[in-house]
């Protein structure tokens, strides 16, 4: 947002600071400054000149040529076409050759078709403007002189205000309100004028005002008659236009300086197309509107519209109409300011995909109590450009809720305590009343009002008076101490910490992250193979609809350039998906997503790849023990239904693994194999503390084989626990080999090799423990799981 320099003179007083310095003080104490931008360099080379005569262009019959009179810098010859009409004896902008405009046009001294032009007429488009218009001054301008000394505004400097930094400060949306920011700074007096208009006594046309929604908080009207529909003066023109708005005549201009200087938008509606009463309602089903942008609007029960008798009026809050707007045979107009809720605007706004200054302003919730002396101010600004316009109602503002107003207790000693800033009561004081909150100081704690402006969300807890008292003091005033509190550090998310260790192992293992869109089109739900989705309310694109209940869905529609150009593509994602519950909000699970893709492995290898790649996960998170595979009770759309599985940890069903059924395989060729667990079931059981470490063992360890013949239905796992409890002494075992014959071993067995490492703490084995300890263990393998020794069994 961009704000003028020389209007910000008109509310305060701005002698000794320069542009450069205001900048750097609103950038310390209010909102960022991203430049400031003088403007008089661009009217430098535009100069007044007066037209003497004009003639026919002797070879183009659409040009003419033209002598100015440009005073001191002598008489020019023009040649200029037939764009605007112009008379003899006129004043005009003239810019000669050399110069650039603002728009970029570079101007030449040269000949066309074989006359001389020594510059050319400029009209506001060639200045940079968006009004057309060609500027036409008093025939008591001096001639020569540059715009830049002519209008006030051609020598204005503007401050670009970085939008962000204002998201929350409404009040700011105005010149008033950087006005009020900048005394306060400064320690300048601030002049901010209530509007002065006579009302009528005996109106003879009220507006009637019937508000059917509480989507709008306040409306406020006037009826004004016999005016005059004409340009706006150069001044407001050019000050509109630095401002980023079009000028377009009087009324309308009236309207925009109002939302510019107030920061309330307003709206004026050509009274004599209004049929009955003015009404404010929701829109009705199959409604349309051409709005002032020429574009259609189809309407839904969900926007708020401003309408009469028997048609919509407005967008309330975002866009008028075409049809009940100003023209230039408007004789009697209606002066509208309402204050409208801001979460339906934004929903309207958005929907429509139609976006103004105003519903960007109202979209912040503006200060309701704007709303009467924008339209007064309004009114006093038509009464001064048209003497002869009259008044023909009352004020109509109809305000169903008054807001409550806001008090803070506040104790002074909290911004010494926040801050470490050495502050005196008094300045404190001093600073809040200088922004507008009224102090009431008490024995215990002071009462502080918030003014309205200041209390559309943004002020209404002590910390946020302290904020006002630091930022005015100035941010790099705070001393650079610790401050001397008791720190009382917080707990610790073992959720967030298990999503932190499954990152860091996966990592490890050569997967990428990838984070995808929560938001899904129904292509989803034939992927999943269920239309129960949660939809959302106001979708920015027809492929946000809904919202995602798996992770490989959003993934295996982007990977396809990604497999092509790299052969292979190893990714994980931790993401939320969501189920629709009879609860106010959705159900929200934390899903884990491992993905292997490959143009050259197949599938098994990629799956097999995979398992092992979990169970390395598992074992980083000592959850790698109780790991079981099994076929998934219920089909899933989406996974190869012979090359699939569940998952259960520690006992619990966490999710599925398996291949992606070929029918959404992302590139011809290629191979996909996931898996996709829940991670909130896989922080069930686990333990996530600090890390335990036990001291290096001093004594060497012994080594011996063991090799057993057991059914082939016996698990490896069960093998391995009843070997760690027949012997306390038994330190690791280790699969090295499996061995499967039937013609030497028979039907249904299999040989299974291990190396064990036997060892203690406190001393040397000797060979006759190690042999009791080995025995133990076979004794235990053979009376539990009917394993024989591999020996015994040949000897057979």
């Amino acid at each position: 947002m961009k704000i003028s320099y020389n209007w910000l003179q008109e509310f305060v007083d701005l002698s000794n600071i320069t542009p450069e310095e205001l900048g750097e003080k609103l950038t310390l104490h209010t909102s960022e400054v991203e430049e400031i931008e003088p403007q008089s360099e661009y009217y430098e080379a535009i100069y007044t000149g007066k037209l003497l005569e004009v003639s026919p262009h002797p070879d183009a019959e659409k040009l003419s040529v033209a002598q100015f009179d440009l005073g001191k810098l002598g008489k020019k010859q023009i040649i200029f076409g037939q764009v605007h009409q112009v008379e003899i004896g006129e004043i005009l902008p003239i810019v000669l050759a050399g110069a650039k405009l603002k728009s970029g046009i570079e101007i030449k001294d040269g000949d066309i078709r074989g006359e001389k032009s020594e510059g050319m007429i400029c009209d506001n488009p060639e200045m940079g403007m968006k009004n057309e218009a060609l500027m036409r001054f008093p025939a008591s301008t001096p001639l020569g002189v540059p715009l830049s000394e002519l209008l006030a505004s051609c020598a204005d400097t503007l401050i670009d205000i970085d939008n962000k930094s204002l998201t929350h400060r409404p009040d700011l949306m105005g010149h008033r309100g950087f006005a009020r920011e900048i005394a306060a700074i400064f320690g300048r007096n601030l002049l901010l004028p209530e509007p002065l208009v006579a009302m009528p006594k005996g109106p003879s046309n009220p507006v009637n005002v019937d508000i059917q929604t509480p989507n709008c908080r306040r409306f406020c009207a006037i009826r004004v008659e016999n005016i005059t529909v004409e340009p706006s003066s150069d001044e407001d023109v050019v000050r509109l236009e630095h401002l980023g708005v079009r000028a377009i005549s009087n009324l309308v201009d009236i309207t925009n300086l109002i939302m510019l200087g107030h920061g309330q938008p307003m709206h004026v509606f050509d009274a004599d197309k209004i049929e009955g009463d003015i009404v404010v309602r929701q829109a009705k089903k199959g409604e349309t509107l051409v709005a002032l942008d020429g574009e259609e609007y189809k309407l839904s029960e969900h926007d708020t519209v401003v309408a009469d008798s028997k048609k919509v009026l407005s967008i309330a809050g975002i866009m008028g109409g075409a049809f009940s707007g100003v023209t230039a045979e408007t004789k009697n107009i209606i002066f509208e300011s309402a204050n409208w809720d801001p979460v339906a605007i934004r929903k309207t706004s958005t929907r429509l995909g139609l976006r103004s200054d105003s519903s960007m302003r109202y979209e912040k919730s503006l200060d309701p109590e704007m709303n009467k002396r924008a339209v007064l101010a309004a009114t006093e600004q038509l009464l001064e450009l048209c003497p002869e316009a009259k008044i023909t109602s009352t004020l109509c503002d109809v305000y169903p809720t008054t807001p409550e107003s806001i008090s803070i207790a506040f104790r002074p000693q909290l911004v010494r305590d926040r801050s470490g800033l050495d502050v005196s009561d008094t300045k404190i004081k001093k600073r809040l009343e200088s922004i507008g909150f009224e102090v009431k100081e008490g024995a215990k704690a002071w009462k502080v009002d918030v003014p309205s402006f200041r209390a559309t969300k943004d002020v209404s807890i002590p910390e946020d008076l302290v904020e006002e008292v630091v930022r005015l003091e100035g941010f790099n005033t705070v001393p650079d101490d610790l401050p001397q509190l008791i720190a009382t550090p917080p707990e610790v998310n073992q959720k967030r910490e298990l999503d932190w260790r499954i990152r860091d192992n996966l990592c490890s293992q050569g997967y990428l992250e990838s984070y995808g869109y929560s938001f899904v089109d129904d292509r989803e739900q034939n992927f999943t193979g269920t239309t129960d989705y949660v939809e959302v309310a106001n979708p920015l694109t027809s492929e946000h609809q809904f919202l995602r209940q798996t992770l490989i869905f959003n993934t295996i529609q982007n990977i396809e350039s990604e497999l092509r150009t790299h052969g292979e593509v190893f990714l994980f994602e931790l993401g939320k998906t969501y189920f629709p519950s009879k609860e106010v909000l959705p159900r929200e699970d934390s899903k884990l997503l491992i993905m292997q893709a490959s143009m050259s492995q197949d599938e098994t290898a990629l799956f097999y790849e995979l398992k092992n790649t979990f169970h390395q996960l598992c074992k980083f998170l000592r959850a790698d023990s109780e790991i079981q595979y099994a076929l998934p009770e219920a089909s899933i759309a989406y996974l190869h239904p012979s090359k699939s599985a569940s998952i259960s940890v520690n006992g619990v069903e966490v999710g599925d693994i398996g291949v992606l059924h070929p029918s959404y395989l992302p590139a011809k060729n290629s191979h996909v194999a996931f898996l996709e667990i829940e991670t909130n079931q896989l922080f069930d059981g686990l333990y996530l503390g600090a890390e335990e470490y036990k001291k290096l063992l001093h004594y060497p360890a012994v080594h011996r084989d063991l090799s057993v013949i057991v059914s082939e239905k016996t698990l490896m796992t069960d093998i391995i626990a009843c070997s760690q409890e027949a012997s306390k002494l038994l330190y690791d075992i280790t699969l090295f080999d499996e061995y499967a014959d039937t013609k030497k071993l028979g039907e249904g067995i299999k040989n299974l090799a291990f190396h064990l490492q036997f060892r203690s703490g406190e001393k040397t084995l000797d060979e006759e423990e190690i042999e009791q300890a080995y025995n133990a263990i076979v004794e235990s393998l053979g009376s539990r799981l009917g394993a024989q020794l591999r020996s015994e069994f040949d000897k057979k």
